[in-house]
């Protein structure tokens, strides 16, 4: 199978629905609606289950405040209360995104020199990282990464891909675009910085490789974080005796220098504008949210399968996982006040907040909708069509891409 495809794949909706299989078949729609960030959703099942032993249905906070709870912690929403999107059960107001967001359909071509767009992240106000790529006898083939400016009708090319090599894009700000690259299907991985100002790209990082299979220790990693021209990501490898570990590394952009930040964490997120992560504690789990000075954030009864931060940390649940009758109730939940936004059966992934928003991607056709932090409610999107949505979140605006009867129709949105 085509290195490229198996890529798609991986970032389309059957990520979601069946994580250790790929399909021989990707749809335009799939590839369109996968964006090529965010393939840690759900954590390596090897190394990654043995390091934290994780418990994933009691991912909570052990300091968190005792008078906050689902009753009292929606505050703020003025606007008038909607039912919650079908197969939401929310434990927050719903409203009409109108209310508070002002949002306007943007045009972003379909096609750029003869190769079809997919949009990958929101880069500021206006411009987007967009991946070019043709189809090729049932194959997608990647012709390249550049930026398209929305505003004003311009695209500008970064970098062409290497056809034998596949790319994730796994994070990025206004100067440095981090991604990952295998040639050899996903079994061994590097990291790779691009810096936009100066048009170069550069290896930072090799995954350690397990010495009896050749294959990386793991390479579906937490948290890359890029803060004060530093990348802040996870070291996966087996310690002197054998024994699985991670630490918390930080990459110089300036200086190119690789320093080992935390031994025994893993994770690194933004909070509040500091890097923290999760330590590991006394029993060897890793349940100690810790700042760079070893303050202590707050302690949490299981490392849960997905968290990301901003001005609070927000984390996936799963209860009643019952692979036979299918009726997983995946929650979102602030894990520092121990309190559940909503829960679905429906699929959910791809799990991002900013300082104005929670968002996630359903793997479903629905209405899109979105959590505001400043007014604590669930933004609905009720005067769009049900179709396949991706947000794209950034501070106070984001970026709707609702693909729906073979039109995909993008969505700029803010705060008012």
């Amino acid at each position: 199978m085509n290195c490229k495809k198996v890529c798609i794949v991986m970032l389309s909706i059957v990520l979601a629905l069946v994580f250790s299989s790929c399909s021989d078949k990707t749809s335009e729609s799939d590839f369109k609606m996968a964006s090529t960030v965010g393939l840690s959703e759900y954590p390596n099942e090897s190394v990654s289950e043995v390091m934290s032993t994780e418990n994933n249905s009691e991912a909570t906070s052990e300091s968190a405040p005792k008078e906050t709870t689902a009753d009292n912690f929606n505050k703020g929403s003025a606007a008038e209360s909607i039912e919650a999107p079908q197969g939401y059960h929310s434990f927050v107001d719903s409203v009409e995104a109108k209310s508070t967001l002002a949002y306007s359909q943007v045009d972003i071509p379909a096609t750029i020199n003869d190769a079809q767009v997919s949009c990958v992240e929101l880069i500021d106000k206006s411009k987007v990282l967009v991946l070019l790529y043709k189809e090729n006898v049932g194959n997608v083939d990647y012709a390249e990464y550049g930026i398209y400016d929305f505003d004003n009708h311009h695209y500008k090319t970064l970098f062409k891909c290497d056809q034998k090599q596949d790319y994730e894009i796994v994070t990025l700000d206004e100067d440095y675009i981090v991604l990952r690259m295998s040639d050899n299907n996903w079994t061994n991985t590097s990291t790779y910085l691009y810096s936009i100002r100066e048009n170069a790209l550069k290896k930072i990082f090799d995954n350690e490789k397990d010495t009896e299979t050749g294959a990386d220790v793991i390479w579906r990693e937490g948290n890359v974080v890029i803060e004060d021209n530093k990348i802040w990501l996870d070291k996966y490898y087996y310690d002197e005796t054998n024994t699985p570990s991670v630490d918390v590394l930080s990459y110089d952009c300036a200086t190119g220098v690789t320093t080992t930040v935390k031994k025994h964490a893993k994770n690194p997120m933004l909070y509040r504008g500091e890097v923290v992560f999760f330590v590991r504690d006394a029993k060897g789990e890793y349940r100690r949210l810790e700042t760079l000075d070893g303050d202590l954030v707050c302690n949490i009864k299981a490392y849960p399968i997905r968290a990301v931060a901003a001005e609070d940390i927000y984390c996936f649940e799963k209860k009643n996982e019952n692979s036979q009758a299918m009726d997983t109730q995946n929650y979102i939940k602030d894990l520092i006040h121990d309190t559940p936004l909503f829960y679905t059966e429906r699929y959910i992934g791809w799990l991002a907040a900013s300082d104005a928003f929670v968002s996630w991607r359903d793997f479903d056709v629905s209405v899109p909708c979105i959590y505001s932090v400043k007014n604590q409610c669930m933004l609905v999107f009720s005067e769009l069509e049900q179709a396949d949505n991706v947000f794209h979140i950034k501070d106070n605006y984001g970026l709707l891409s609702s693909y729906r009867n073979g039109k995909m129709a993008y969505y700029f949105f803010s705060e008012e």
